[in-house]
């Protein structure tokens, strides 16, 4: 399970509800403030979609990245400056 939250799994108090996932357990990711820290406003999609390629392995980080550079080409761009 990928949770959108700065706090750690473990005080969420849902571990009896992720027991039973394979792999087991809950992975949090503060894509909220990830997103609000790289691109000004509070959209996580981007973030939690890397984490979840990274968790997953269903998805290449490379095709993420890909993706994200063809529907945002400027902010992709401007990252590559930085």
């Amino acid at each position: 399970m990928l949770i959108n939250t700065a706090g750690e799994a473990g005080s969420l108090g849902i571990g009896e509800f992720t027991r039973e996932l394979d792999p087991p357990g809950a992975v949090t990711v503060p894509a909220t403030e990830l997103a609000r820290e790289h691109l000004g406003r509070p959209v996580p999609n981007a973030a939690l979609l890397g984490a979840f390629a990274a968790l997953s392995g269903l998805v290449s980080i490379e095709s993420v990245q890909a993706a994200i550079g063809e529907r945002f080409p400027a902010a992709a761009s401007a990252r590559t400056t930085r």
